[in-house]
């Protein structure tokens, strides 16, 4: 296999990044803008900076997971009617599953989800997808000829010329 020189890599990183502004979910408007194509020979990359690293849990996904680091704290909490209602989170009911009971009030069932843990959210995959996307665009566009320039910016270049040249020089070709 043959590295892409970075010429290349480089038109292809940024057209990866266009595409995830155009593809990435809305509220994430402000946060895509701050994303950097990255190359190197025969590697693409978008380097997502440390303040918008949610976009990689967006992007991967994020598994359900026990929130231990509210235990003690009070919290705010949004009721079903819209007003707000403060929380203490004891330490013994983080990650614990409730007995499931009937709200007197409208005779409702809890639904027994453990408490105080953030739910798993699927992965949308928006970055991967749009550096697989931008790779597909390029193969799609490039002619032989750029094949020929491109790999005379590679380690093969002195192969390649003899082979343009013709079969002179070619060890036990006389």
């Amino acid at each position: 296999m043959i590295p892409v020189p970075s010429s290349v890599t480089q038109g292809i990183a940024r057209r990866a990044v266009e595409i995830i502004k155009i593809t990435a979910p809305k509220k994430t408007g402000k946060a895509v803008n701050q994303l950097i194509p990255a190359w190197q020979d025969g590697i693409v990359g978008v380097d997502v900076p440390e303040s918008v690293s949610y976009l990689i849990d967006l992007d991967q996904g994020v598994n359900a997971k026990t929130m231990v680091n509210l235990a003690g704290k009070v919290i705010p909490i949004r009721e079903a009617d819209g007003t707000i209602a403060f929380r203490k989170v004891n330490a013994s009911s983080v990650g614990r599953i409730p007995i499931v009971m009937r709200a007197a009030a409208d005779g409702t069932i809890s639904d027994g989800k453990p408490m105080w843990v953030r739910q798993a959210q699927p992965a949308l995959s928006f970055i991967y997808d749009s550096i697989e996307r931008s790779i597909s665009e390029w193969e799609k566009t490039v002619k032989p000829d750029d094949v020929v320039t491109i790999l005379q910016q590679t380690s093969l270049r002195e192969s390649l010329n003899i082979i343009l040249a013709g079969t002179q020089g070619i060890v036990g070709m006389e």
